[in-house]
């Protein structure tokens, strides 16, 4: 069926159906290219969902560090929620359809009524249940991170849901492995970096599987309990794998700023729109401005993260950052959302600037790209069940 959609599609649907990797999945179109018994969810209803992941922070990392605060309790509010979206039609996903949250109150009966799956207890389901907790649990949908966790908890499904090269894996890795040799060697006391390699070989895969011998000796050099290992594991790796993406999409963004502040981003059309054109001129400093404060609050992070790192190494004060790694849950959530809305920052770019040989758009697509960068920088938005 093709669709008769003449409006461009509200920011919202924009984001969960071309947001880009890490924003959201199509979980209907990666099934049409798995086996059966590789697809993600055993209950075919939920592989006809997209899903997404929505933000509901304080304006700054206090306010959103207050809200993890509670995480104890399973029901408690979270800075990031896991939505799942259905289409009226799956065949044409802009027409609109529900979301339904793992948090809201009736989400139970929306997932029995809309995709015919019974939470409650029900051991047919139980499966699938724990795959949307376990995603619920992570602070975004980045493959790399999904494809650990998937991993970790023992659930076999096709790679093509995690979409990765062995290239970003090899260099994410390393990254890790950088961070840590020098700290094993200070634990070890071994200089010599291919002495070093011989001798951590197992301490490195115990980074990736905390429950290998070899990671007692990360539990001894930091001090920490046994039992807060794999929290502390899963954490560094969360933490270097946001500053890995960060870096990475540093000069897609650096374009963005460039454009939001040149000629370029001046309407084809403004005369025509002259009478609007001070507010479009207002939001789109709004925009820019937001868009700034997130860069810096990632800076800010990941400034602390290396000076705990520092003085770990060149002063063998081990504290700062054993209270980082314990308390990096907290900013885990921050840096999930802040990456997730970088990554849609520029695929939004990409896809309606980048892909103009002028480069140049009109006053109502200048509006329209603001409105869906807005929504990648907007930590207050109203849940609706209904997309559109």
């Amino acid at each position: 069926m093709t669709s008769n959609r003449t409006m461009p599609l509200s920011p919202v649907l924009d984001q969960i159906l071309n947001g880009g990797t890490g924003v959201a999945i199509n979980l209907p179109t990666i099934r049409k290219k798995v086996l059966d018994d590789e697809r993600m969810f055993l209950t075919e209803g939920l592989n006809s969902a997209f899903i997404f992941k929505f933000p509901r922070f304080g304006e700054g990392k206090g306010e959103a560090t207050a809200d993890l605060d509670q995480l104890q309790s399973k029901k408690a509010p979270r800075p990031i929620e896991t939505g799942l979206y259905v289409p009226y039609d799956i065949k044409d996903p802009a027409r609109g359809g529900y979301a339904i949250y793992l948090r809201q109150p009736n989400y139970a009966h929306a997932l029995r009524e809309l995709l015919g799956v019974d939470v409650e207890d029900n051991p047919q389901f139980a499966n699938d249940v724990d795959i949307l907790n376990m995603i619920d649990d992570l602070p975004s949908l980045d493959p790399f991170l999904m494809k650990e966790s998937f991993g970790l908890a023992g659930f076999k499904v096709s790679p093509k849901y995690f979409e990765t090269t062995p290239k970003e894996e090899r260099e994410i890795r390393e990254l890790i492995q950088d961070k840590i040799l020098p700290i094993v060697g200070t634990a070890l006391g071994v200089r010599s970096r291919l002495d070093l390699i011989n001798k951590s070989k197992g301490f490195l895969e115990a980074i990736w599987d905390p429950t290998l011998p070899e990671a007692s000796l990360f539990v001894s050099a930091f001090g920490i309990s046994t039992g807060d290992a794999a929290s502390v594991f899963g954490a560094w790796k969360g933490v270097t794998y946001y500053q890995y993406a960060f870096q990475r999409n540093r000069e897609k963004l650096a374009l963005v700023f460039s454009w939001m502040g040149s000629e370029l981003s001046v309407p084809t059309d403004l005369q025509q729109n002259r009478a609007y054109a001070e507010q479009q001129r207002m939001y789109k400093h709004s925009v820019t401005t937001r868009m700034k404060e997130m860069v810096r609050e990632l800076g800010s992070i990941f400034r602390e993260y290396e000076s705990c790192y520092s003085e770990f190494l060149d002063r063998a004060n081990p504290k700062p950052f054993r209270e980082f790694l314990l308390s990096a849950n907290q900013i885990y959530w921050l840096l999930g959302y802040c990456t997730t809305a970088i990554v849609h920052i520029c695929t939004c770019f990409r896809s309606m600037v980048l892909a103009r040989q002028s480069r140049r758009l009109s006053f109502d697509n200048v509006n329209v790209l603001l409105s869906r960068l807005d929504l990648a920088v907007n930590r207050h938005r109203n849940r609706d069940s209904t997309i559109a």
